[in-house]
């Protein structure tokens, strides 16, 4: 656990400021939860082997993002549900780098 004014992590999940952000990878095992969980990121890292669409029931989000530590492969595939269902992603294998508004 980390925290100081601005910044607190706790294992999976990470808030700056009013940002909120849960962090998928190959090491997050899903629980079912009591409600929906809030965030404004779902960020994908290291080939999580996670389907969105498991996660769509359990997570509220605007955004999907997928890290450079991802194969191509699994990117991919995010990459078609996110596009099939009009799920607003990220892909930084691509991009680099993304400011959130």
């Amino acid at each position: 656990n980390f925290q100081d004014e601005y910044f607190y992590r706790n294992h999976h999940f990470i808030q700056f400021l009013d940002k909120r952000i849960v962090l998928i990878d190959d090491k997050l095992k899903l629980k079912p939860l009591d409600k929906k969980l809030e965030v404004d990121a779902i960020v994908f890292a290291n080939n999580a082997k996670v389907k969105i669409q498991d996660l769509t029931t359990r997570v509220n989000f605007k955004y999907l993002i997928f890290d450079a530590s991802n194969s191509y492969k699994r990117i991919k595939a995010w990459k078609y549900f996110a596009e099939k269902e009009k799920l607003e992603f990220v892909d930084l294998s691509e991009e680099g780098a993304w400011i959130m508004e």
